[in-house]
């Protein structure tokens, strides 16, 4: 299940003996370990009920005897066993036969970021369907979250005010947090957060320069495009990195470009988005921009730059210089 579908099941007070918590976004992870936690263990038993134990200090057999031990005042306790995936065959074994029969004040979770497929534990949670995945989030579902996050703090925030925290933040949610406490901090006792405060208070960063790369190069301003790259490259951006997102603007536009005298803004948010959700107004009016940038470039002028950025990644890939491809390559492809 999705970090959501697990929230969903909290909220409807559905909570399982065990979980198995996997995947790279730890941020969300820890808010989910919150969320259970604040479900089944009150604040005041916290001390005595809430046990964190790691697969590399604790054998499986010292694991199984935390989660037989009958809670402090007979209510539910909370075992978080974090990197699984250290656990021998032996210590696997000894979790696995008191999970087919776990104790029902008991709940345990166990984490790891890459939890090999192939091992019975695993298989087990699967078969279960106690699998809770925590993956980066994609950008339409971490701008949803940055309008939550605010919402939670009796404040709201407009589209293009969490667009452009998003981008500031290049997608990290621990960024994302950090500002959002000092934009909330700021406004107060406003209850509305727009690009004004934004700009204010959260300070250009490298990934506000990227989309500002490919905000240029859609829109053909060489000069502007020339001088954004420079300062990526400056600030120690990886070039492939670079590269990598302009090629998917062209992408982007190619696709657009083939379909121009039919493709509708919602169309073009799929290719943007990537997510089918439904799309608010605020992301219908950036795909209507895609359009008209499309307008900026013949199929043939996409195609030979789609070309030249292959060439110039298989040269960054063999050791050449960005510092001197990139520039060139820009200059090649929006004279």
């Amino acid at each position: 299940m999705t970090y959501r579908q697990f929230l969903s099941e909290l909220e409807r007070g559905n909570v399982s003996s065990f979980y198995l918590f996997e995947g790279k976004e730890n941020y969300l992870k820890k808010e989910a370990l919150n969320k259970l936690k604040d479900k089944i263990i009150p604040r005041q038993y916290e001390d005595f009920n809430l046990h964190f134990m790691n697969a590399n200090q604790f054998t499986g057999q010292e694991i199984v005897e935390a989660a037989y031990q009958i809670p402090f005042n007979n209510k539910l306790q909370m075992i978080v066993v974090q990197e699984v995936e250290n656990f021998s065959q032996n210590d696997e074994e000894t979790i696995l036969k008191y999970l087919k029969n776990p104790l029902n004040l008991t709940c345990m979770v166990f984490i790891g970021e890459k939890v090999d497929e192939r091992r019975k534990l695993y298989k087990f949670f699967k078969e279960k369907g106690k699998i809770v995945s925590f993956n980066y989030l994609k950008e339409t579902e971490l701008l949803r979250w940055i309008e939550e996050r605010v919402k939670k703090e009796g404040k709201v925030i407009s589209p293009e005010a969490a667009l452009q925290l998003y981008q500031r933040s290049g997608g990290s949610i621990f960024l994302l947090e950090n500002e959002i406490n000092k934009l909330i901090c700021f406004v107060h006792p406003q209850e509305k957060i727009d690009e004004s405060h934004i700009a204010k208070i959260c300070g250009e960063s490298p990934e506000e320069s990227i989309f500002s790369l490919t905000e240029a190069f859609r829109k053909r301003e060489s000069k502007s495009a020339l001088y954004i790259l420079n300062k990526l490259l400056l600030q120690g951006k990886e070039p492939l990195l670079i590269l990598s997102l302009l090629k998917r603007e062209v992408r982007i536009l190619l696709r657009i470009k083939l379909a121009e005298s039919k493709i509708t803004p919602l169309e073009a948010c799929r290719y943007i988005f990537k997510t089918k959700n439904n799309y608010r107004p605020f992301f219908l009016k950036k795909a209507k921009e895609y359009i008209e940038a499309a307008k900026n470039f013949t199929q043939h002028d996409l195609l030979i730059a789609h070309q030249k950025m292959l060439e110039v990644e298989f040269l960054l890939k063999r050791g050449k210089k960005g510092e001197v491809l990139l520039p060139r390559l820009l200059m090649d492809i929006i004279p």
